[in-house]
C-alpha cells in the first residue's frame, strides 16, 4: 500500500514539474526570462512570467530562443541548427556566443561615452538647426559602435555549469573557467558594441539653440 501511494505521489509531482516547473528561457541575444510555467506550442513558446499576476502569459518566438532551463528538470535545447545547409553555427558555438554576451552585460562599462556623448549633444544642439542637431549625435553613435571593445583580462567571472549562469569568480580561484573561444569573443564584442551605442545615444540629447 505504501509503495503504491509513493508511486502515485511521484507520478503526480513529476507531471506537475513538467507542466509548472519554474525556470528560465535563454534567448539567443543573451537575455533571460524567468517563468512559472512554459510550453512550446508550434513556433511559439508560451510562458507565464515569474512576476506575473492573474496568470497572464506572454509569447516568444522559438527561433529567438536557445534553450529552456527548468529548475527541476534541467535544460531543453530549442535552438536547432540547419545541418544540411551548413550555414548555422553548432550548438556549442552558440552557447559560447551567449556566454560572451552575458559576460559583456555584467562587465562592460564605458563612462567616457557619457561625457563625450553629452559634449557632442550640446555642440550639435547649439551649432546646428534642430533637424541636423538630432542627426549628428545619431551618426556619431553609429560610428562609435563600429569599434569593437577589447576584452580585458584576467576574467573576473566563472560559468556555473549546474546553474547555467555566469557568477563572480570565487575568492579561492585565481583563474576563470571560461574559455575565450571565437564564439565567446564574438558574443562579447556584439553585446559590448550594442551597450556602447545605446549608452551614447541616450546621452546625446541635443540642446536646441533658443
Amino acid at each position: 500500500m505504501k509503495i503504491s501511494l509513493f508511486l502515485i505521489t511521484l507520478t503526480f509531482f513529476g507531471l506537475t514539474g513538467i507542466a509548472y516547473g519554474q525556470g528560465k528561457i535563454v534567448l539567443l541575444n543573451g537575455s533571460e526570462k524567468r517563468f512559472i510555467s512554459a510550453e512550446v506550442k508550434g513556433e511559439d513558446i508560451v510562458y507565464q512570467p515569474e512576476d506575473s499576476k492573474n496568470q497572464k502569459t506572454k509569447t516568444v518566438d522559438r527561433f529567438d530562443v536557445f534553450s529552456i532551463i527548468r529548475d527541476s528538470l534541467g535544460e531543453e535545447i530549442i535552438y536547432n541548427p540547419d545541418t544540411v545547409g551548413d550555414e548555422d553555427p553548432p550548438i556549442d558555438e552558440v552557447r559560447d556566443y551567449i556566454k560572451g554576451q552575458q559576460y559583456a552585460t555584467l562587465t562592460y562599462h564605458k563612462p567616457a561615452n557619457f561625457v563625450t556623448g553629452l559634449e557632442i549633444g550640446m555642440v550639435s544642439g547649439f551649432a546646428l538647426p534642430v533637424f541636423y542637431g538630432v542627426g549628428v549625435p545619431i551618426l556619431y553613435s553609429i560610428g562609435l559602435s563600429q569599434f569593437t571593445p577589447k576584452l580585458k583580462g584576467p576574467l573576473k567571472y566563472n560559468y556555473n555549469d549546474s546553474k547555467m549562469m555566469i557568477e563572480p569568480l570565487p575568492t579561492d580561484s585565481a583563474v576563470s573557467n571560461i574559455q575565450l573561444t571565437e564564439g565567446f569573443k564574438t558574443g562579447y564584442g556584439k553585446k559590448a558594441r550594442n551597450i556602447k551605442f545605446k549608452k551614447t545615444l541616450l546621452r546625446l540629447a541635443p540642446i536646441p539653440f533658443i
